[in-house]
């Protein structure tokens, strides 16, 4: 990597690059759907061709964050820095117990003050183990990794360049909040309720932002990311009625903490406003 090339600023104003972003969702969905196209004639058990599908979408989104890095901000194209698979791993799944103590946390107040009830699962041992997992696979690479990958790993380094950190957190919360008002709308959701679900959105991706803040790579935001979405549906926290501002609510409560420990871990290490130029240069797509 070139200090030319490094030094060079974004072709776009930053509100601009926030819609790229945006509609970068959609390139990584055509894009899962493409897959799908491909492999029907194939007569694959649905299962299967579903894991085809999002692993499309794992892969879109990787080019579209590609083509943002290298077009829009004219840097140069690498992949997510590397890191161990130990590390990564071991990042992927903090996020994961993180996310299931904050939604557990959100059943036991809905449970104790909003009349909601706990469920039985159809299944127990390890045919619940191995759907869990088989989960957990499809939303980390169909929901979480590639969200994240552009958020809060190409939007979030890019912005940094010229925005103060409180500045990126709030942009990348608010946009990716934004667009779940259309991209995760309800069967039965109405406009009312599908812009309870965007505060909801917004609370996940204050937390996530706080994780990729935190951790400083996308890692332990993606699997937080993983273990939101798992856990919620699993513990019947992300319905659309009111309570998804107590979800909201703890979601923003966790990522505002994180940052707050974060910002204490900077100052003691002696820098408690990371530079721009320190933060581009981070593991960020």
């Amino acid at each position: 990597m070139s200090e030319i090339e490094e030094s060079k600023p974004p072709r776009f104003h930053p509100l601009v690059r926030i819609l790229l972003t945006m509609a970068g969702m959609f390139g990584f969905v055509a894009a899962g759907i493409a897959v799908s196209l491909i492999v029907m004639p194939f007569g694959l058990h649905s299962e299967v061709a579903g894991l085809f599908s999002v692993a499309g979408m794992a892969a879109g989104a990787i080019g579209v964050a590609a083509l943002l890095r290298r077009f829009v901000d004219r840097r140069p194209v690498r992949p997510v820095r590397r890191s161990s698979p130990w590390s990564a791993s071991g990042a992927l799944l903090t996020g994961v117990v993180l996310a299931a103590a904050v939604m557990g946390l959100v059943k036991v107040v809905r449970v104790l003050f909003l009349g909601d009830t706990w469920q039985a699962f159809p299944m127990s041992g390890w045919v619940l183990a191995g759907l869990l997992a088989l989960r957990g696979l499809v939303i980390l690479l169909g929901q979480a990794f590639p969200e994240e990958l552009l958020f809060r790993g190409y939007l979030f380094s890019s912005l940094s360049r010229q925005w103060p950190r409180w500045a990126v957190v709030t942009a990348v919360s608010v946009s990716f909040g934004v667009l779940h008002v259309i991209s995760n709308p309800g069967a039965d959701a109405d406009l009312g309720f599908r812009l309870l679900y965007a505060v909801m959105a917004t609370g996940l991706g204050l937390a996530v932002a706080a994780c990729r803040a935190y951790g400083g790579t996308i890692w332990l935001a993606v699997g937080f990311h993983t273990g939101h979405n798992l856990t919620a549906g699993a513990l019947g926290t992300s319905a659309y009625d009111w309570s998804l501002l107590l979800s909201g609510a703890a979601l923003a409560g966790f990522g505002t903490v994180l940052l707050l420990l974060d910002r204490r871990r900077s100052r003691r290490a002696g820098n408690a406003v990371p530079t721009a130029t320190a933060v581009a240069a981070g593991p960020a797509a």
